[in-house]
């Protein structure tokens, strides 16, 4: 086996080398490459091509050795092979070869520049469409992966990978009636994955659609095997506010053993799983998910002792009751306004005798 190095300094050194004269040992060398490439057999290809670019440098054999690198996920040697071709000599399969060797090493600079350049050239590679916008959405550029998607969808409607993101494009720019349309469609044909259903329901949600974000949330549960911790946390709150408390308390009970502890979101499901024992008039349960809030909430909202207190006092626990009521209190006193809490603090004073 020739050292790769030598292959490529060979071929830099013969920079107008084209195919039309392959020497017949390069052609033969070349063709047992293609023989092992047929078979999957990547490892003894890349010894042939590299034995032909030796014997004569080549464009095909150039760009058979970047793929072979490629699909082995040699990303960097891909990327150093392609580089020897000649820069006015690269096809749409040769730029996209360095856009996805960039993509799968997350070089995102160099990946947009070579996606940029296809979308130029090839404005309807969709695959392309779809995965710079996918990257775009992952570096918090959600605007930019709408326009690369809107641009695309002018001229093609249909494509289910382009529109997820376009969709999901829409979403995070808070443009929630355009992204239930999108997606909607989706759905239309069949499209009916997490990553659709999940933020369409979030859209009804987000327009104060309870009722079909409700619908969408509980698809998006199901298709998820019920192990989407975001998805059970979100259709647990939905459930609740529509007065469906037991669905809402198996919802949130079920995030809630998903979830990895994190404090913010910890502290959301909690209140909102005491929210719904209360709702179904299970006051202890609700007092202890109230207290779990505040176990994870830094800021101890006055308000969630107001609701223990209340859970205690119907339990007849006066102790409780007066002790979380006096919290209630304390935790008012920081407030800059009072404003719709005169009769709960009035209420207050007069359980503790204050």
């Amino acid at each position: 086996m020739l050292l790769l190095g030598m292959t490529l300094t060979n071929f830099a050194q013969n920079a107008v080398a084209t195919d039309d004269g392959m020497n017949d040992k390069a052609h033969q060398l070349f063709c047992q490459g293609e023989k092992y490439m047929a078979d999957y057999d990547l490892f003894h290809a890349i010894q042939w091509f590299e034995q032909s670019l030796y014997a004569q440098p080549s464009l095909k054999a150039t760009r058979r050795l970047a793929e072979c690198h490629f699909k082995t996920g040699n990303y960097k040697q891909a990327l150093h092979v392609a580089a020897t071709l000649p820069k006015d000599s690269l096809t749409h399969d040769d730029m996209r070869l360095h856009y996805f060797c960039h993509a799968r090493m997350k070089t995102l600079d160099s990946l947009f520049a070579w996606g940029n350049r296809i979308v130029g050239s090839f404005p309807m590679d969709a695959e392309v469409v779809a995965d710079m916008a996918r990257h775009y959405i992952e570096s918090e550029k959600p605007a930019l992966a709408l326009q690369l998607t809107t641009e695309y969808w002018q001229h093609d409607s249909t494509n289910v990978y382009v529109n997820r993101q376009r969709g999901y494009a829409q979403y995070l720019n808070s443009l929630y009636p355009e992204a239930i349309n999108t997606y909607e469609q989706q759905l239309a044909r069949g499209d009916s994955s997490l990553i659709v259903l999940f933020p369409l329901g979030m859209s009804y949600y987000l327009t104060n659609d309870r009722p079909h974000a409700y619908e969408r949330l509980k698809q998006a549960a199901r298709v998820s095997n019920y192990s989407n911790a975001t998805c059970m946390a979100k259709l647990g709150i939905v459930a609740t506010q529509m007065g469906r408390a037991k669905e809402g308390i198996e919802a949130l009970e079920k995030a809630i053993r998903l979830f990895t502890p994190e404090t913010e979101v910890m502290a959301m499901i909690y209140e909102n799983l005491g929210d719904a024992y209360l709702q179904d008039g299970k006051m202890k349960e609700g007092a202890e998910a109230y207290s779990h809030c505040l176990d994870h909430h830094p800021e101890k909202p006055y308000y969630i002792y107001y609701e223990m207190a209340q859970a205690y006092g119907a339990l007849h626990d006066k102790a409780s009751e007066r002790k979380y009521l006096k919290l209630f209190l304390e935790e008012t006193k920081k407030l800059k306004s009072l404003d719709g809490l005169e009769e709960a603090i009035q209420y207050a004073n007069r359980k503790t005798g204050t």
